[in-house]
């Protein structure tokens, strides 16, 4: 529910246009800038990747490269 908040959050300050939900997931947006780390997992698994990653605060997941997990940390 934590990251579910998070990305609510950030994904309507980072997108102006409108957000395709399909439930938990914000699908067709983007966490512009703040990139902790990326790694190449499906997007199922992007959830815990991100839970496993020091400093992680939310996640974004794309088809890039076979599939890529950014991940994000905190905005200050």
């Amino acid at each position: 529910m934590k990251f579910s908040l998070l990305i609510l959050a950030t994904c309507l300050v980072a997108s102006s246009s409108a957000i395709n939900w399909q439930g938990n997931w914000a699908m067709d947006c983007d966490f512009f800038g703040n990139d902790l780390a990326e790694r190449r997992v499906p997007g199922s698994q992007c959830s815990n990747t991100c839970q496993s990653t020091p400093g992680c605060t939310h996640f974004t997941w794309t088809k890039w490269n076979g599939g890529t997990c950014w991940m994000k940390k905190r905005k200050c």
